[in-house]
């Protein structure tokens, strides 16, 4: 889920996004400080609940390590006409 604002002049209203691409109205006609202030009331309370994940029973462990990264030098083409 995502929260944003839309602003139409001076009026702005809060919006869902749900995972399925549906939008929900939360408010609508505030002006855009109360709007920022509710958006991130918001977030703040969705990153307080912790989502179950679908395959937290198969992760075991900590992440594999990415493999190591080659470093390479500048490198400058040119071009024969």
């Amino acid at each position: 889920m995502a929260y944003f604002i839309r602003r139409r002049g001076d009026d702005c209203s809060v919006i869902a996004l749900h995972p399925d691409d549906r939008e929900e109205v939360i408010a609508t006609g505030l002006p855009i400080g109360d709007a920022e202030d509710l958006c991130v009331s918001k977030i703040e309370a969705m990153r307080g609940t912790k989502p179950a994940l679908p395959f937290a029973d198969i992760v075991t462990g900590p992440a594999p390590a990415a493999p190591p990264r080659k470093k390479h030098g500048g490198r400058q083409l040119a071009f024969r006409f």
